[in-house]
């Protein structure tokens, strides 16, 4: 992979351990997956000017198609910390 994928020579392979090789390929894959973000969002956004001129009003790419990564995450309030929370950290931790 890292020879025909990524485009490292084998002397380049050889040259590294695997945990240096672990972050050429992750640097890879997110360039590999930004790659195909843009040709979704360019692909959405000629549909959306393809159909603009048929809907009935303003036409937005995400109302086309939302993709995966533009959800918004789930909403990860943190809870109210209780006298008991503190308690319970104190004698954890051998505050007090």
């Amino acid at each position: 992979m890292a020879v025909g994928q990524v485009g490292m020579s084998l002397h380049e392979v050889y040259s590294l351990t695997p945990e240096e090789l672990d972050p050429v390929f992750k640097a890879w894959n997110r360039k590999e997956e930004a790659a195909a973000r843009d040709r979704w969002e360019r692909t959405r956004f000629l549909a959306c000017c393809m159909l603009a001129p048929y809907s009935k009003k303003k036409l937005r790419p995400a109302d086309i198609i939302r993709f995966d990564w533009e959800k918004p995450e789930p909403d990860c309030k943190p809870k109210k910390t209780t006298d008991e929370d503190i308690k319970r950290m104190k004698r954890r931790f051998g505050i007090g």
